[in-house]
């Protein structure tokens, strides 16, 4: 599938012109521009990163429920949820090989995550601590109760 992409990053020299919803839109999407989330069905950035990015995304739904971009970062929270609960077919967050073991990097990345914000400064952080939680009891395995939080609470819906 062929789409146009825009370079944002053209656009932060206009920033001081906008409202400051359209001033955050336009960073969130520039770091998209600069780094994009996924290439080739495949995990580009790094757990931090992407949680990182999960919360920029949640702050916005927040901070500006009226805005005419919020539709758009919804749509974006809702796949870089996905991305971090899941993963991309390319990076599967449990390895496909054997007894399906969480990635070393995303446990290192999403336990560095939560060390330094606290689970309750925000629902995406709560859940996954809740599911980092679920996890580690199971020995990072993608066990059933893992499979039963993850459907019951990270809806692809």
């Amino acid at each position: 599938m062929i789409y146009p992409v825009v370079d944002y990053t053209d656009l932060i020299k206009y920033k001081k012109y906008v409202t400051a919803d359209l001033q955050a839109y336009i960073d969130i999407m520039a770091a998209q521009t600069l780094r994009p989330s996924t290439n080739d069905a495949a995990l580009a950035i790094g757990y931090q990163e992407l949680v990182n990015r999960g919360l920029a995304l949640e702050q916005f739904m927040a901070k500006y429920p009226k805005s005419n971009r919020y539709v758009q970062v919804a749509n974006l929270f809702r796949e870089t949820k996905y991305m971090i609960f899941y993963s991309p077919s390319n990076t599967p967050l449990f390895d496909y090989d054997g007894e399906e073991v969480m990635r070393a990097n995303a446990r290192i990345g999403y336990s560095a995550v939560l060390k330094r914000n606290p689970a309750t400064a925000s629902p995406l952080l709560q859940l996954l601590a809740t599911f980092m939680s679920i996890a580690e009891a199971s020995d990072f395995k993608k066990s059933e109760a893992v499979e039963t939080f993850l459907q019951e609470k990270v809806s692809l819906d």
